[in-house]
């Protein structure tokens, strides 16, 4: 489903960019891009996102804490945290799993893999 909601959130701008512009390139129209994670938060909280790609660190708020978040108030938003570290999840409070991981670098498929095993 192309017309899925999408959030991407990194402080890697140069990444956010690749990102944005392969998935618009795939044909996927409802892609939002911040660069912050109290920013990402706010945009969880108010979009109905199906997908969220979350930088596991980032100023102010981590993607595991985004991540917390949905799982706690009960969102349908699938949660992907992008991580350089080399075993994904490591470290990471139980209750703020991911539902997947993409570990950096990762080629750009992956983004697509990890959308297609989450449409609806």
């Amino acid at each position: 489903m192309r017309g899925m909601r999408i959030l991407i959130a990194d402080d890697e701008e140069a990444l956010v960019d690749i990102l944005k512009r392969y998935l618009a390139g795939q044909g996927y129209s409802g892609i939002d891009v911040i660069f912050e994670g109290k920013e990402a938060l706010a945009l969880i909280k108010t979009n109905g996102y199906d997908i969220a790609f979350l930088d596991e660190h980032m100023p102010n708020v981590s993607g595991p804490e985004i991540v917390k978040y949905i799982k706690d108030n009960g969102l349908k938003t699938k949660a992907v945290i992008i991580t350089g570290r080399f075993e994904a999840g490591e470290g990471i409070d139980e209750s703020a799993r991911a539902d997947a991981y993409l570990i950096k670098p990762f080629h750009l498929q992956a983004i697509e893999d990890v959308i297609k095993k989450y449409q609806k």
